[in-house]
């Protein structure tokens, strides 16, 4: 029976006409719509007409007998008949793993030309998704892979390959069959072959669906022997020959249709980056307040990536975006639970580990066991990774195992390390939902509120996953236990949640959507090519051409569709609403982009304008949003903490004198940014390790004299050797042993220079010295590196080991610049006829603080061992001119009366080196609470 087609006009949005076909007049009494089926393109779609029909009945105040609403999935959907068993996703790529890991290759040469380098598991899941996806595609056009070899091998370019495939495809369905599953691509075709209406149904309706896959229609053929069909089409009866008879849009007539835009230079906009199109959407809304209400618009999103820049700047009005097409699982907290924890198993890192304590829900529930708070737990974890930076399980395992300070650290590690054990002793759902229950135990939900329901709902879509370990045979199909948490996780990513909407909500609506939203006024932002119209990226097994041969959707079917649904959106605002298209020049990532090409279907007056418009730069070439302080710092101590300097350390002037603020937060608040991220010693333990082997050799008595370079640097090895046992043990990470071996050199570089010195008459007499000493009331400290002394002369010197990259001269490290004036004169000095300023006291001040050295008998300067062992020596700082030195003691008594009298402000600009500008976005005057910083600097002692 052939379906009737009938024509609504698309002067009203898709829902108001279809409303007007089944109840075309004003209701007198109950309106009976149950002994329709209607079928609609989405479930949204499904949900939009229900509201639409409710609401129309409820302003005559009339009961509705709702009619079957259905998408054309109801047909073939595989969960119809519970009696039946049809394989879940798992059990399908399980059974398609088996099967690729024990096929030989060599006999699917048109597949596999190449050998594949490790034909294990982890390769039999990418293909098996690969393939599985293929068959998805093929399922729609009523085939299959070995359809496909039997109907078209005479056809096809690459017949060995689809062989090869339809091969497979057979091994695949066998071990299905013999696990007494049925495949669910196959049930579908099965279904469709059998199709029947539900029982009191005498119409079917065929409700504005533009592009139904040939799956669809041979269950809806099928139905057309049983029922009649009506066919309703969003469009003028004027258009009937541009569809064919189940209202698809004929290609040869809307991939030339002109597309009518209402005055294209105001309803046609470029912009720029995703945040420009955000902030142009967000014009075009207020531009419409005066005319529109604020649930008479929505915002059209055919490019997801723009999604979270809508969903920011609407917040950022005040405006609350709903996103219909809902969340991936995989964003839900408890899905990244099992992600996180499958790596952890799969990979025993440290860095999985440190994934999952930081994740919220763990963190809370090992700190409850251990009985610590998040502070100290994600303290200790810091303190250990930057310590030991530890690679694997067993390093972890072993250093904290000897670690006595990291108690609370050491007992979650011992929890966390019970669950990977659970998995081991037992089957991985069983394991999983044991440890989930642990998790989650003493959570209590309450569905009326939204963060609880989205998490039952997960929980629930979690659970049906799991529940399918018990059923995927993933033993016998050779997927070992971290592989088939990886295909949980996988799985995870194809699921859905579905937050409900509030009163208020913008809509952000994906393309397919938008026909069935009743909006007036509607903007459509990410209008480019390869969005709209949908192209599909080049598919290795079915290019565009193959799709036409195989009768597929393709490129030029969605072309149509495309055409049509733009046009019916446009056409349906013409007269009561409006429509506004958004095309962006660059994506996120700033790659350009072009515009869509149904913005060209007009006519050939028009068409150069619109070019022009649309290949020019927009408005704004750049738009970023604005730094902005959310709020300001509080940097006042905490009640408990000393608010006073005791005791300086001589490198400690340094600092101040770079900056009087970062020194406070340094010294007096003790922050200091620790990162469980790094990889490798960082400057300062790389020169510590250095310093620990010169020490030991100046420790020795031997060595210390010793003039033969080869020897020297044989000791200095082993002292180098025993540090990093002793630190990282047996097996350092990778980047700390390349950084061992270049310590080995710039210490084979010393011990020359050490020989020579020995040759030259110098002897080392202290090394590591402590100094002490007052000053100005404040205790001063300090620990020289070495001293050495002339065997003949009596000369001192006072040196300084420097493992920077770079040679360095002490003059250049001591004085910069003169700065712009901050009120401090005390660090100012005249060199020659040069004005300088002090950057750091180190060298002088150890002069000053070691009274038992004759001051006219004192030379200063750096030990260099930098980067290129070449430049490795002793760098002098002469002349070193007498009244420097009182030039110095006035500066350190200035910096510490300005400390006693917390002179913290004001804080120094831009600095090269910044520990702490991650937390400055801004001016630090701007983001800190400068009255009360100013109100505690005065309340100095």
């Amino acid at each position: 029976m052939t379906p009737e087609r009938i024509f609504t006009g698309w002067d009203e949005p898709v829902t108001e006409q279809i409303r007007r076909r089944l109840i075309p007049e004003e209701p007198k009494g109950p309106v009976d719509l149950g002994r329709l089926l209607i079928v609609v393109p989405t479930r949204k779609a499904e949900r939009r007409l229900r509201e639409t029909l409710a609401r129309y009945c409820a302003r005559y105040s009339t009961a509705l007998l709702s009619p079957h609403i259905v998408t054309p999935a109801y047909f073939i959907r595989t969960e119809q008949d519970a009696a039946e068993s049809v394989a879940g996703t798992m059990a399908e790529l399980a059974a398609w793993c088996e099967v690729l890991q024990k096929a030989d290759l060599k006999d699917y040469p048109g597949l596999f030309p190449a050998a594949v380098a490790v034909q294990d598991s982890s390769w039999a899941l990418r293909m098996a998704d690969m393939l599985q996806q293929l068959r998805g595609k093929l399922v729609e056009g009523e085939l299959s892979l070995n359809l496909v070899w039997e109907k078209h091998s005479a056809e096809l370019n690459e017949a060995p390959r689809w062989k090869d495939l339809a091969h497979l495809e057979t091994l695949y369905l066998q071990r299905l069959k013999q696990q007494g599953l049925e495949d669910s691509f196959e049930s579908m075709r099965r279904r469709s072959l059998c199709v029947s209406a539900p029982e009191g149904v005498d119409r079917v309706v065929l409700a504005a669906i533009p592009d139904p896959a040939p799956l669809a229609l041979r269950c809806l053929s099928a139905l057309a022997e049983q029922l009649p069909i009506v066919v309703l089409v969003h469009a003028p009866a004027s258009l009937a020959d541009a569809f064919d008879a189940w209202g698809r849009p004929l290609t040869e007539y809307w991939s030339h249709a002109p597309i009518d835009i209402p005055e294209p230079e105001k309803n046609i906009l470029l912009a720029g980056a995703p945040e420009a199109q955000a902030k142009a959407a967000l014009r075009c809304l207020a531009d419409g307040a005066d005319r529109f209400k604020a649930g008479d618009a929505a915002i059209g999103v055919p490019d997801a990536a723009l999604v979270p820049f809508l969903q920011a700047e609407l917040e950022e009005q005040g405006l609350m975006a709903f996103d219909p097409a809902g969340q991936s699982l995989s964003d839900h907290p408890i899905a990244q639970f099992v992600e996180a924890l499958a790596s952890w198993y799969r990979e025993e890192s440290y860095a999985a580990f440190r994934s999952l304590l930081r994740h919220p829900d763990v963190l809370r529930y090992l700190c409850a066991q251990t009985r610590s708070s998040a502070r100290v737990l994600l303290e200790e974890l810091d303190v250990f990774q930057q310590q030991y930076l530890p690679a694997s399980r067993e390093t972890m395992r072993r250093h904290l195992q000897s670690e006595k300070r990291l108690v609370a650290l050491d007992k979650a590690f011992g929890l966390v390390e019970i669950w990977l054990d659970d998995i081991d002793r037992n089957p991985v759902g069983e394991a999983l939902t044991s440890i989930l229950k642990q998790l989650y135990e003493d959570r209590r939900l309450n569905p009326l509120q939204p963060a609880d329901k989205d998490f039952i709902d997960a929980a629930m879509s979690l659970n049906r996953r799991l529940k399918e370990f018990g059923t995927a045979q993933l033993e016998e199909s050779g997927l070992g236990k971290a592989h088939a948490l990886h295909l949980l996780v996988r799985c995870l990513h194809d699921e859905r949640f579905y937050p409900d909407p509030f009163a208020g909500d913008i809509d952000l609506e994906g393309w397919l959507e938008l026909a069935w939203n009743d909006a007036p006024f509607m903007i459509l932002a990410g209008m480019n090519e390869g969005i709209v119209p949908d192209t599909r990226p080049s598919d290795i097994f079915l290019p565009n051409s193959l799709k036409k041969q195989l009768n597929l959707r393709h490129d030029d079917d969605r072309y149509a569709r495309d055409v049509f649904l733009l046009a019916g959106l446009i056409e349906s605002r013409r007269r009561n609403g409006r429509t506004v298209l958004l095309a962006g020049k660059t994506s996120a990532s700033g790659d350009p982009l072009k515009p869509s090409r149904l913005l060209f279907h007009c006519s050939d007056d028009e068409l150069p304008r619109r070019a022009r418009r649309l290949f020019s730069d927009p408005p704004e070439r750049k738009e970023n949003y604005a730094p902005t302080i959310s709020f300001k710092l509080d940097v006042r101590p905490p009640d408990q903490a000393p608010a006073d300097v005791k005791r300086l350390r001589v490198t400690q002037f340094h600092d101040y004198l770079m900056c009087p603020f970062r020194f406070y937060l340094k010294h007096v608040l003790g922050m200091s940014d620790l990162s469980d991220l790094k990889v490798e010693m960082d400057d300062m333990e790389f020169g510590t390790m250095l310093h620990y082997a010169l020490e030991k050799m100046g420790c020795d008595a031997d060595m210390k004299v010793c003039r033969e370079p080869e020897k020297l640097g044989a000791f200095l090895d082993v002292q180098l050797d025993a540090w990093v046992k002793g630190r990282y043990g047996s097996r350092p990470p990778l980047a700390v042993r390349i950084q061992v071996e270049a310590a080995r050199q710039r210490l084979y570089a010393a011990a020359q220079v050490q020989a020579e010195l020995v040759e030259e008459g110098w002897e080392l007499v202290h090394q590591e010295r402590r100094i002490e000493g007052s000053m100005c009331g404040m205790k001063i400290t300090g620990t020289i590196d070495r001293i050495d002394r002339h065997v003949e002369t009596g000369a001192w010197r006072i040196l300084d080991y420097k493992t920077s990259d770079k040679a360095a001269h002490p003059s250049a490290k001591h004085w910069g610049a003169p700065a712009d004036d901050d009120g401090r004169t005390y660090n100012r000095l005249l060199v020659g006829d040069k004005e300088k300023r002090w950057l750091d006291l180190q060298l002088p001040l150890y002069g000053i603080f070691c009274p038992d050295l004759p001051p006219d008998q004192v030379e200063f300067g750096y030990f260099n061992l930098p980067k290129a062992v070449s430049d490795t020596g002793i760098t002098l700082w002469t002349p070193f001119e007498p009244e420097w030195m009182q030039s110095v003691r006035a500066c350190a008594e200035g910096v510490i009366r300005d400390i006693q009298k917390r002179r913290y402000w004001p804080p120094a600009g831009r600095m090269i080196y910044d520990d702490y500008g991650s937390l400055f976005h801004a001016k630090i005057p701007e983001c800190v609470k400068v009255d009360e910083f100013m109100a505690f600097m005065e309340g100095a002692p």
